[in-house]
């Protein structure tokens, strides 16, 4: 799988430009308009364009910020999970008391020799069934002093544990990105999709 890193730029229309842009293409879309019309409206997007242009770099020029778009891979994420459990690194707080499949999955499936067992993404490896079960289904964590319930582990929660990393600790957001993440950067992570925030350690 690929990585990419997309720059965004953004800017709003006034009403007034959107309400000059939606006639400009009315023009061009009728093919009755005069020469003359179809050279005015080409123009007069043409002048939008350049405005928005302006637009956004005076926007990024006064911001100095760049909303960036990165794709993260299972695997990746994968190597997270593994550097924060494995370890037993979050051992001290982490817990699972249950989980949640979908129709017709079992534990067992993830399993050694079961059928979701070694996914296209871990690369032939073997993975606890527990590094392996959010991706698909969801784990249940509690303290594991207090036993309170702090949350679940599925692809929609990792995902929110990386944005916050990435927003918040960029710190560490810039070890995982760069191949030099470690058990304590699991563990901020793992606190991240779990809780939304950091509270142990």
């Amino acid at each position: 799988m690929t990585t990419s890193n997309e720059v965004t730029r953004t800017v709003d229309l006034t009403p007034s430009h959107a309400f000059e842009a939606a006639i400009c293409i009315e023009v061009l879309k009728n093919p009755d308009a005069s020469p003359e019309g179809i050279k005015d409206a080409t123009e007069g997007l043409m002048n939008l364009a350049r405005a928005c242009d302006k637009a956004a770099k005076d926007r990024e020029l006064h911001h100095n910020e760049f909303n960036l778009a990165v794709r993260v891979t299972d695997k990746q994420v994968l190597h997270l999970l593994t550097d924060a459990i494995d370890t037993g690194h979050s051992s001290y707080w982490f817990t699972i008391s249950g989980y949640n499949f979908p129709e017709g999955v079992t534990r067992e499936d993830f399993r050694e020799g079961g059928r979701l067992s070694a996914p296209a993404s871990a690369g032939g490896n073997y993975f606890h069934p527990d590094e392996l079960i959010p991706f698909v289904g969801e784990i249940v964590v509690t303290d594991s002093e207090s036993g309170e319930s702090l949350g679940v582990l599925n692809r929609e929660t990792m995902a929110k544990g990386l944005r916050l990393m990435a927003e918040n600790y960029p710190a560490h957001w810039a070890n995982f990105w760069g191949g030099r993440g470690d058990a304590e950067t699991g563990d901020v992570w793992l606190q991240l999709a779990v809780m939304g925030k950091l509270i142990y350690g």
